[in-house]
């Protein structure tokens, strides 16, 4: 399989979109273009981004949570692959994810990778979606993409951290971080 040649990422100015468009840059043959999905193209954080890699890097305003508008303004079958994260909050990350995923293979991408969380290994991470509700939507997500990628029309790549060395660092959230996970909801 080629390399693609041009991806969208999802959460671009955040660490996750962040730290994979870093990388991607890092590859031998990088991507001919990286469109950085980001709910404000005008922040300072989009614009240093934009500017780090004229003619690479272009900017993408939009908001995960409302995929067609995203992909209306692309050409059909212009992303060749898309990197998609979520956040837990008030929107579920099922629910963020599927639809932005479906809109994505409806208009013609070929790679979906996803971010996804650990559950116990792969045997047990496709039928162990937790109770604990951040786990669980990321599970139902993981389910649709295995499920809609079996006719064939794309391929998939689910990434399952752990937690990330972030998340303790010195702060208000490093301390916070360890005592979140006993007050997480319950199915």
């Amino acid at each position: 399989m080629a390399p693609p040649s041009t991806i969208l990422v999802v959460g671009a100015t955040g660490k996750q979109g962040g730290a994979v468009i870093e990388e991607l840059l890092k590859l031998p043959s990088p991507p001919a273009k990286i469109l950085a999905l980001t709910r404000d193209s005008n922040s300072a954080k989009a614009k240093a981004l934009e500017a780090s890699k004229p003619g690479v890097i272009s900017l993408v305003q939009g908001d995960i949570t409302a995929p067609e508008p995203v992909f209306a303004g692309l050409e059909k079958a212009s992303v060749d692959a898309v990197f998609v994260v979520t956040l837990p909050g008030k929107v579920g990350e099922d629910k963020q994810a599927i639809p932005f995923i479906d809109a994505a293979v409806a208009h013609g991408v070929k790679h979906v990778v996803f971010t996804s969380v650990e559950r116990g290994g792969d045997e047990h991470s496709w039928n162990n979606p937790t109770n604990i509700k951040h786990f669980y939507e990321k599970h139902a997500v993981e389910l649709h993409i295995r499920d809609k990628a079996a006719d064939g029309s794309f391929t998939w790549t689910i990434l399952r951290p752990t937690a990330f060395l972030d998340n303790f660092n010195p702060g208000g959230f490093g301390s916070m971080f360890p005592a979140m996970w006993s007050l997480q909801p319950r199915l």
